[in-house]
């Protein structure tokens, strides 16, 4: 999501000085998803054409 798409700090009538990697170090955000890799499958070549993925939010999301 772009930072600058919502003018927060006209929205809430403050303003927001942390950058992402502050937000991460100080714990105001915190990561809630993952994906894992858990399989490729390869052409003749060894390239991939085909990727398995582990969704953290389950099989039906």
């Amino acid at each position: 999501m772009d930072i600058e798409g919502v003018q927060a700090s006209r929205l809430f009538n403050t303003e927001f000085c942390m950058n992402k990697a502050d937000v991460f170090e100080y714990g105001e955000s915190l990561m809630t998803h993952a994906m894992v890799f858990t399989g490729v499958d390869l052409d003749n070549n060894d390239k991939p054409i085909k990727w398995k993925v582990e969704n953290s939010w389950g099989k039906d999301s």
